[in-house]
């Protein structure tokens, strides 16, 4: 049998307390709930534009697989089909770089935000 967490009594109450003064300052309810929204925007733009990174990252992951395909066919000779698999992987490489770069400023805007004072 689990014993009830010693102290809960009081974490209850502090988070009341919390509530309550809240409730008392309606301006700032209005300006947390403002912010609020305000970063639900920014996420779900942020999530669109990661997105369509990821859809730009997918089209020469399907185009050198296409090459391969094609080559193993033999309807291209290796001579022609290494250069294009080549420029393909590079076009790739610069698009998950900046996938990675946008990633990461989303997770340093997400650390910023969950430490910054109340």
């Amino acid at each position: 049998m689990q014993q009830p967490f010693r102290g809960a009594d009081h974490l209850e109450q502090a988070v009341w307390d919390r509530v309550c003064a809240l409730l008392e300052q309606p301006d700032r309810l209005a300006e947390e709930y403002r912010r609020h929204l305000q970063e639900a925007g920014d996420n779900r733009a942020r999530m669109s534009e990661l997105s369509h990174l990821e859809r730009q990252i997918s089209a020469p992951q399907r185009g050198i697989g296409r090459l391969i395909a094609t080559y193993a066919a033999g309807v291209i000779e290796r001579a022609e089909c290494e250069p294009r698999i080549g420029g393909l992987k590079a076009r790739m490489a610069g698009l998950q770089k900046n996938n990675t770069r946008r990633r990461g400023g989303a997770g340093r805007a997400r650390a910023e935000l969950g430490h910054r004072p109340s």
